[in-house]
Formats: C-alpha cells, sequence, structure tokens
C-alpha cells in the first residue's frame, strides 16, 4: 500500500511504475536476500522464488495496493515471516522511499489470529492447508476488483504471476516418490534443530470400515 496523501496511492500511472518496481525486486534481488549464508559461502548461484502471484486492487480510502504471494522451495526456506518482512521493508524504505506501508499475513498466522491457515511451510501431503492455499490464499489475489477495472479498463494487467517451474517429464527422472500409508494422518511438522528443517509427524488412522449393503 501507499500512505495517504502520495501521489501514486490516487493515480493509476506511478502506482503501476511503483509494482513494476516492485517485480523486479521479486525477480532479481530477493533470490538474493534470502539467500543461505552456506550457499553464499560456497558461491552458489542464488535461486529464483518457485513463484508469485500479485493481484492489483483500488480501495476508496486506501487506493492503489497491491497482494502478493510468493511460493518457495520448503527444503531452502522455512523463515516465512522473516521474508514476508523483508520484503514489506524493501518496499518501505527502498521502493516507496517511506511512502508505502505493507501488511504481513504470515506474521497473524504465526500469532494465531487465524482458525485456518494456508501460508507459511505446507507440506506436499498436508491435505488440509493445500485446500486452504488453493481455495482461500491463491484465489484472493486473483479475485477481482471492480473500481480497479473501471479505471484502468481492460488494457492493464491486474494480475502478475511468475516464476513458475516447468511440469517435469514423468518419463524422466529417478524413483516415484513413496506416497504415505493410507492408514496414517498428517498431523503436524516438527523443526529439527540437527538438520534445520521441517518433518512431518504422522500418526495410526482409524481403519477404513468395509461398505454394508442392505
Amino acid at each position: 500500500m501507499f500512505i495517504e496523501g502520495f501521489a501514486p496511492a490516487h493515480d493509476w500511472t506511478q502506482a503501476r511504475a511503483y509494482r513494476e518496481t516492485l517485480i523486479k525486486f521479486l525477480n532479481r534481488v530477493l533470490p538474493k536476500v534470502i539467500q543461505s549464508q552456506k550457499d553464499r559461502d560456497a558461491k552458489k548461484k542464488p535461486q529464483p522464488i518457485a513463484g508469485y502471484i500479485i493481484g492489483t486492487e483500488y480501495g476508496i480510502e486506501t487506493g492503489w495496493h497491491f497482494h502478493v504471494t510468493l511460493f518457495l522451495n520448503g527444503d531452502d526456506h522455512q523463515n516465512d515471516v522473516g521474508i514476508a518482512t523483508a520484503i514489506g521493508l524493501n518496499w518501505l524504505k527502498e521502493i516507496t522511499g517511506d511512502n508505502g506501508r505493507y501488511h504481513n499475513c504470515n506474521l497473524d498466522a504465526k500469532q494465531g489470529k487465524h482458525k485456518a491457515v494456508g501460508v507459511g511451510m505446507v507440506h506436499r501431503h498436508d491435505l488440509a492447508k493445500r485446500e486452504i492455499l488453493s481455495s482461500v490464499v491463491t484465489r484472493y489475489a486473483g479475485k477481482g476488483c471492480y473500481y480497479a477495472e473501471a479505471q484502468t479498463g481492460t488494457k492493464d494487467r491486474l494480475l502478475n504471476k511468475g516464476g513458475w517451474p516447468k511440469e517435469k517429464d514423468p518419463k524422466k527422472g529417478g524413483r516415484p516418490e513413496k506416497q504415505p500409508s493410507l492408514q496414517r494422518e498428517l498431523l503436524t511438522h516438527m523443526f529439527s534443530e540437527k538438520t534445520k528443517r521441517f518433518f512431518p509427524i504422522w500418526m495410526p488412522s482409524e481403519p477404513s470400515q468395509p461398505s454394508v449393503s442392505y
């Protein structure tokens, strides 16, 4: 967002230019900012983020603002709150020159302000979080905005996305991933100080009952 009284808050041409600067930061600078010290010491090339969605909206009071959703590789990055804060501070200090504002939804989730959470570490087998990620988080950015469309028309893009990896050829690659047993349920994830990674916690589930017909 922009602070009240700052011209780009209600000037689409200027707001669009700031959005383009934000996109360049996500693609070019952020991978360097969040790269681990270990990879820096090894002089490895920073890996691009897995993907992003930016939804542009306009509010009568807030003016132009952008909803940013980032997708990162959980094997490399676990500090979602810190990464979101780094993006917000860059927007505040570097991009807008203290003329911007930001809100960190991941921090809200960590502080328990949401009953259903689809941000942070989302394990591929955590169906509950994946459903929230799909039905709530990612759709929020692309839900559309009547006021924004009324001011820009159809000539300007109000939804930006990028960074998506290409789908792997199923005929290539190594051994397929081992699927979890159907008789187990995912409880949560625990962080290992030894490996510096999250690992899933499973529990036995009730065996499925055979169907009964009368």
